[in-house]
């Protein structure tokens, strides 16, 4: 088996040998893993705009060869590591004040008042059924398999990205007091969003990876009850609309809405963050349901030795004994990640294998 059909086999419950997916790996990681500078990040997807509607390099042109060129640095780095799939980016658009912080773009606050701003921002943003947004992704999906590997599409639902454009202290009054007001966004999204998987799962990745963040360490920022009320209908929808196998990335302690999203049909469940999911619980109690994707500590991943970290992918190892599981960073591969940590990761989960 190569390493698109492991990925696949762990995802559909099939296969005990230990496998691993990241999110995302950071392009300068990736850079000193590899000794090749990438000019194009892990995720790009060359349609000459971002999920925040800012103008990137399009792939067209010298900009087309350099993302070649790189693709295939990222297919044999990730091949070396033993990470079995790469993905592509495409979300629904983040109506955010943007600016600059210690050189780097951040969010700021959200740019949605009132229906109006609503109306005005959506006008601006892509058309998801444009068939030559999805060019890159179509080579992506025929380069990555030739080499044996996997491809997934980034994407989200719509709890996450409604804060971030209304505020979350207006999120949390409008559950209240301004529902009106809230459903119109939701419906908005949902509009959105239900267009995007569809036309993503209608070019046959192996699999798409949706965020959408619901809880703190301590538990979800919303009430089960309102999480289950006002937006599992739209989930449910949604997920009507993925056609093939997909995960869902939560961060926190999602334990108390764990039954509610296995109502969606996802496959894997990722990133059983470390201090906030007791993974042996979950591993027990939902292992044979879900595939758990995760749970090496990002803090040790950052800030850790190489020996800590084959001890952490030991632990986990134990932890889930049993059940389905995908090895997986408590996030992603951000930059502050060290690299000697990223190589002793794979060569940790090469030792259980081998």
């Amino acid at each position: 088996m190569n390493q698109r059909d492991k990925i696949l086999a762990a995802l559909s419950g099939k296969i005990s040998e230990p496998v691993w997916l990241e999110m995302y790996l950071n392009c300068k990681v990736a850079s000193s893993l590899a000794g090749y500078n990438f000019t194009f990040d892990w995720g790009y997807n060359g349609a000459g705009i971002d999920e925040h509607l800012q103008p990137v390099e399009k792939a067209v042109g010298e900009s087309l060869e350099r993302w070649r060129r790189d693709l295939k640095q990222w297919l044999a780095l990730i091949k070396k590591l033993g990470i079995g799939a790469i993905s592509m980016c495409f979300y629904a658009p983040v109506f955010v004040e943007m600016k600059t912080v210690n050189g780097r773009q951040a969010e700021g606050h959200g740019l949605i008042h009132s229906l109006d701003d609503l109306r005005r921002r959506a006008g601006q943003a892509p058309d998801p059924l444009d068939d030559s947004r999805y060019d890159l992704a179509r080579e992506l999906i025929e380069t990555a398999h030739g080499e044996g590997l996997a491809v997934f599409f980034n994407s989200s639902f719509i709890l996450e990205i409604i804060h971030r454009v209304i505020g979350f202290e207006r999120f949390c009054m409008s559950l209240y007091e301004e529902r009106d007001f809230l459903d119109a966004i939701l419906d908005y999204y949902f509009d959105y969003e239900k267009k995007l998987l569809g036309k993503l799962s209608s070019l046959k990745p192996d699999f798409i990876w949706i965020s959408d963040d619901a809880a703190y360490k301590s538990g979800p920022y919303i009430s089960p009850a309102q999480y289950r009320e006002v937006f599992i209908p739209y989930y449910q929808k949604l997920a009507r609309q993925i056609t093939v196998p997909w995960i869902l990335h939560s961060d926190g302690n999602i334990d108390p809405l764990v039954e509610d999203m296995l109502s969606l049909g996802m496959n894997a469940l990722h990133p059983m963050e470390k201090g906030a999911v007791d993974l042996p619980r979950i591993a027990a109690r939902y292992g044979q349901r879900v595939t758990l994707v995760g749970n090496i500590e990002m803090d040790l991943l950052q800030r850790g030795s190489p020996e800590q970290i084959g001890a952490e992918v030991r632990l986990v190892r134990d932890q889930v004994k049993n059940a389905r599981h995908i090895y997986a960073s408590g996030n992603c591969l951000v930059e502050g990640v060290r690299p000697e940590n990223v190589t002793a990761m794979s060569e940790a989960i090469k030792k259980i294998g081998g």
